[in-house]
């Protein structure tokens, strides 16, 4: 689980899959030899480990990454016909609609290999989705000022309590980092290596 929407060789970095998910999705009876051969083969990408089914694997990266890629796509054509009638709008794009829109200069190829790969899972969210919009149509035509807050607060929630939750791991782990670091150090400076290498120079 890691990239951008930037695509080729000048897109590589060396550190792509550092401190990155990467699932694996063993078939069922598996011989787990064969998973912790795997593993020892990835060590070196520094990546989390995390087993999922087949199936599990095809509904969270279609929620989370999938969905996402298309709804961009489809509000940046979107915004394509708009500016036709009102040129000014690429102006006054804020930093906010660039960030919900840059998935979208994604490789399409790729994309569309993924979409038809999770074809069944996406068909089922997207639906979710048109649901939603004509939720938000429904309130906005009934002037439910009670539904359209409730609407966009249920969302704040859902972010800040998320936002705290990662903060709090990225701090831990920082902490963690930190400790290790001073341990190291700490060894390091005790060593009679060090202090031979210093009397030497």
């Amino acid at each position: 689980m890691a990239g951008s929407h930037k695509s080729g060789v000048t897109a590589a970095k060396s550190l792509l899959f550092e401190n990155a998910y990467y699932l694996l999705t063993p078939s069922e009876g598996e011989d787990p030899k064969h998973i912790a051969l795997l593993r020892e083969w990835l060590e070196g990408t520094n990546a989390k480990f995390l087993e999922l089914s087949a199936m599990e694997h095809d509904n969270i990266t279609g929620m989370l990454s999938h969905l996402p890629h298309i709804v961009a796509a489809a509000l940046v054509n979107q915004t394509r016909d708009f500016t036709q009638e009102h040129p000014a709008a690429f102006r006054l794009a804020a930093g906010g609609f660039r960030d919900i829109t840059r998935i979208a200069s994604s490789d399409p190829t790729m994309w569309t290999d993924i979409s038809l790969s999770n074809k069944d899972t996406l068909r089922k969210l997207l639906g979710n989705w048109r649901d939603g919009m004509n939720e938000a149509i429904a309130m906005l035509e009934k002037e439910d000022s009670d539904g359209i807050y409730q609407f966009f607060l249920i969302w704040r929630r859902n972010f800040v309590i998320r936002y705290q939750f990662i903060k709090k791991v990225r701090f831990r782990l920082f902490m963690i980092y930190l400790l290790m670091y001073l341990i190291i150090q700490v060894l390091f400076l005790r060593s009679p290596v060090f202090w031979h290498k210093k009397k030497l120079v």
